[in-house]
């Protein structure tokens, strides 16, 4: 089990993270829209970026539903009871 000081670091750590995003995005979409990185503006590098993140998680969902329709399943508990019965017929 998680001790309690690796919990509080972690939700330090993902508050820390979420701020920074919000700070990020405010500053690029609304504060310096057309500040220059890499001679891109910041507001379609962060748009674009957005746009990539969210097909990705999308891909990586449907990704992981196929697998798991792929992934062969255990027998039935009366098939191998049936199977088990026969084997120790023999």
């Amino acid at each position: 089990m998680k001790s309690l000081a690796h919990k509080k670091i972690l939700g330090i750590s993902l508050t820390s993270i979420s701020f920074l995003l919000i700070l990020i995005y405010t500053l690029g979409l609304f504060i310096y829209p057309d500040l220059k990185i890499f001679n891109v503006e910041l507001s379609e590098l962060l748009i674009k970026g957005t746009i990539y993140v969210l097909i990705l998680v999308f891909a990586c969902i449907i990704g992981y539903i196929g697998y798991n329709y792929l992934k062969t399943s255990p027998p039935d508990i009366e098939e191998v009871l049936r199977e088990y019965k026969e084997y120790v017929r023999k």
